[in-house]
Formats: C-alpha cells, structure tokens, sequence
C-alpha cells in the first residue's frame, strides 16, 4: 500500500502471492505465482483507475473505475466469475483490495498528524461498534469526540519475517516511507490420521517517516480441519500485536469456526463475524482459509507431512 506522492497522492497497490508445495526432502515441488497492480484515486471517490493482473484476465477490465470498497468483490468476480470457481491465488489476491485501501489511511493519518493537517475529506464520524476497537467507550471514539480525529497507531518496531525456513515467504522489499504491507502466511499439511493442520501468520504494518517499520495488526492462528474437509474441527487465534486495549477481546472469535463448513466460510464471516467481540482483520484472516482445499489438491496424492505453503504480500 503505497503512496509514492507523498500520503495525500494516489494510492499504489500491489500485490504478490505464491503457492509452494515442498517434498519430504524439502525440495520445492510446485511453485506458482500471481499479482496485480492497481492505482486508487483516494479522495476521489476511491475509484481504480488502473488495474493490471498477473496472469492477465482481460475480464477484469471492466471493474476500472469501480470503487476500492463496499461492492469491489461482488464486482470482480461477476466480471471473472472462474477467478472463484477455480479458487485461484489472483482471487485470494484481489479479495483483500478493499480492506486495503480502507486500511492504507493509516499511513495518511501517522503521517499528517505530524504536522497537524487534516487529510482530504477527513471524516468526522465513525461506525459504531463495527469491531472490537470500536466500542462507544474505546480508545478509538473517545479520541474522536475529544479531538475530532482517530488517534494514531504507535505499534512495536516490526521483527523481520525471516526464520529458519529459507521458503518461508518469497522476496519482500523494504517498505517505503508511508507506505503499509499486509503480509500473510497459510501453512497446510496432512497428518498421519488424514486430517489436515493449518498454521497462519498475519500481519499490516506500516514504515513511518523516521524510516522505522511498525507492528499495527499481528494474529496467529491455527486451525484444524476433518480428513473429508467438511469443517472446522478446532480454531484459535492468538493477538501478537493489536492496537487497543479493547481489541484482545476479538482473538476469541476464531473458535466459532469449529463445525463450520469450509465452503460456507467466505459468506458465513461476512455475514455473522460482526460486532464488538470481532476484528476485521482477523476476519480477513479467517476468510482466507477458504483457499486450504485448493491448496491441499496440489499435494501429492494425499501424502501426510508435506506442508504446502500459499502467501501473499
């Protein structure tokens, strides 16, 4: 999510996924790729103005000039429908453009409350009760009715991504000034009983001016899931960072998943995963289980213990 012209400019986004499949030896045994570049017109309406997709679908030619919010996912996919019948990265991709934009304004309010200026088209009111941070009594209202803006996130410096695993995540760029990465990583295999294990890491975070990466959202979240792939056997989720007090209410969310059904995932978060007791960037998270059945058909003819890794940043 990045803001080339500085945090009143357009908004740049990019984004990138891999699927990786790795062998009992660790050697990689399927590897595919996806991503998309799109510019939004920010205080214009919100607006794509540019949309260009790896692999190409000419299909999606139509949604530029269609809003980076509320309708973006409805719009995609009736343009490509088979972006979701094939359950293909691109659409795990694109899924997340309009929480990104919406989440990008992060970058505008740290950097602009530097100097006291107010964005473009500063908003004066806020939903109420929308997600745990946003309870009538919050951290996040109060400072709004006292000051008349949302106070802004001071998260943690961000660790590196990096670990004992070279295949972990594909390349990353260091962020640039104001701009903000949501980084995640879904890790599946089957276990020797034929059920399947899911291990998640999430991430948003955002580079201040100073040139200093920080923490605003962090979840981790395990899931376990029925040899027939029919539901959610076990969900938890764990905060590593979240951003107000309030929020640490929302981790206990993810164990409503238990005996939900895996193709009714996507719909049923968005329309019973609401309120104070949730958080819309777990809900993202959680959306994006959906994708675990494509990911365990490249798996070789069933085989227990070999991971398969799919991420996006």
């Amino acid at each position: 999510m990045r803001r080339d012209e500085g945090p009143t400019g357009p908004l740049l986004l990019l984004g990138r996924g891999r699927d990786l499949k790795t062998t009992p030896t660790g050697a990689v045994g399927h590897e595919q790729f996806a991503a998309f570049e799109a510019l939004v017109d920010f205080y214009g309406g919100r607006q794509i103005s540019q949309l260009e997709t790896a692999p190409e679908r000419p299909a999606l030619r139509s949604v530029v000039g269609a809003r980076a919010g509320s309708g973006f996912r409805a719009a995609f996919t009736a343009a490509d429908p088979s972006l979701l019948a094939e359950d293909s990265l691109l659409y795990l991709l694109l899924d997340d453009l309009p929480v990104a934009t919406l989440v990008s304004g992060q970058a505008v309010n740290a950097a602009l409350s530097i100097s006291g200026a107010r964005p473009p088209g500063h908003r004066s009111e806020y939903p109420v009760n929308v997600c745990a941070g946003f309870t009538p009594e919050g951290t996040i209202l109060t400072e709004v009715r006292a000051a008349g803006r949302a106070p802004v996130v001071t998260g943690p410096v961000a660790p590196s991504l990096a670990s004992d695993d070279p295949l972990a995540w594909h390349s990353i760029e260091v962020l640039p000034r104001h701009a903000m990465r949501r980084a995640r990583r879904i890790d599946v295999w089957r276990n020797a009983d034929e059920s399947v294990s899911v291990d998640v890491l999430f991430r948003d975070s955002y580079r201040r001016v100073d040139d200093i990466e920080t923490v605003i959202h962090e979840y981790s979240v395990t899931a376990e899931i029925a040899p027939d792939l029919s539901a959610f056997t076990a969900c938890a989720a764990t905060g590593n960072t979240l951003p107000w007090v309030e929020c640490s209410a929302a981790p206990a969310s993810a164990g409503n998943l238990q005996g939900v059904p895996l193709d009714e995932l996507r719909e049923r978060i968005r329309e019973t995963w609401t309120g104070p007791l949730t958080c819309t960037h777990l809900n993202d998270t959680l959306r994006s289980l959906a994708d675990v059945p494509a990911l365990l058909d490249i798996l070789i003819d069933g085989q227990p213990d070999i991971p398969r890794t799919s991420q996006g940043a």
